[in-house]
């Protein structure tokens, strides 16, 4: 039973972009293992995707803000 998760239209860009990533990245796992030459077409073209918005140095401030956020809290647990 898999749930459904529904997500209203943030307006904060920040949560934007990292709903994109996290979209690119599902994208990007589906794609890669398939022998066909359009998957594997879909998967690099995922990855070059991801690595546009990586490049971005305001996007990989945040992201990593947030990855640190996260080793925090998982530390304390």
């Amino acid at each position: 039973m898999s749930e459904l998760i529904v997500y209203e239209h943030p307006l904060n860009e920040r949560i934007r972009t990292f709903l994109r990533l996290e979209h690119l990245f599902s994208e990007t796992a589906y794609f890669l293992p398939q022998p066909e030459e359009w998957g594997s077409r879909a998967a690099i073209g995922g990855l070059i995707k991801i690595n546009s918005i990586f490049t971005r140095a305001d996007i990989k401030t945040e992201i990593l803000k947030e990855l640190e956020r996260h080793l925090g809290n998982l530390g304390r647990i």
